[in-house]
């Protein structure tokens, strides 16, 4: 259910994946049914104070599934997985920040997160390769960061620095390794993922000033460490 707007191809909220587990794809759940519910039977919207200034709200959405019997085929019937074990609440998170407008001129981009409205400097980007979505490789970053935010194809993901040292001697010697590499840019992803959803125009400086030390302690961290092998580079 985690990655139910991922999995659904009739869900337009994000673009859809194929997730394999021991060779066979797994298939999204929808707890509301709403092919057959349609709408829910109440809907309201909660405002809570999360500070003096701040004012944060969530919807809260009623369903009641069909009996069993008014389900409009066997199959929907068996997708909707009727038991008492798999219902009760459903917390959907939204999407942490999304682009409001791109200005042509200067190239600044504003989004919208939980913070409100920022301008940032930011990359808006294309595909290079398959699967390049949420992280792109790249020959090198402004101040020789290690990585930094961007948008491909309209979602959240991270440009990560091939020429920094970090990755040249943790990366390389483990691109064979693909759940270690999954890890690695899992990590750095959520970084930028979370740097997105936070950032302000009062913090922004401070979310790039941590970027370039971490980059810089991550550079001295890595000094001792052997270079790859031969092999290990092709």
């Amino acid at each position: 259910m985690v990655y139910q707007r991922f999995l659904d191809p009739n869900d337009p909220r994000a673009n859809n994946v194929i997730i394999n587990v021991n060779g066979e794809a797994v298939q999204a759940w929808d707890p509301y049914c709403v092919s057959e519910t349609k709408s829910p039977i109440a809907e309201k919207v909660q405002k809570v104070e999360i500070s003096d200034k701040d004012v944060a709200e969530f919807t809260v959405r009623a369903f009641i599934l069909p009996r069993k019997d008014e389900f409009s085929s066997q199959t929907v019937l068996r997708e909707a997985r009727l038991t008492n074990d798999m219902q009760g609440l459903y917390i959907y998170r939204e999407k942490t920040a999304d682009i409001e407008s791109v200005d042509g001129v200067t190239g600044d981009v504003t989004i919208t997160n939980k913070n409100g409205l920022t301008k940032l400097r930011i990359k808006l980007l294309e595909p290079t390769g398959v699967g390049e979505c949420h992280v792109q490789p790249i020959d090198s970053l402004q101040d020789g960061v290690l990585w930094e935010p961007a948008f491909i194809d309209g979602n959240q993901a991270v440009r990560i620095n091939t020429g920094h040292p970090y990755y040249h001697k943790v990366y390389i010697p483990n691109k064979k390794s693909g759940v270690t590499i999954q890890g690695l840019d899992s990590l750095i992803w959520g970084l930028c993922a979370a740097e997105l959803g936070n950032v302000s125009e009062t913090n922004k400086r401070n979310f790039e000033e941590m970027r370039y030390e971490v980059s810089r302690i991550l550079r001295k961290l890595v000094e001792d460490l052997p270079d790859p092998a031969e092999d290990q580079l092709t």
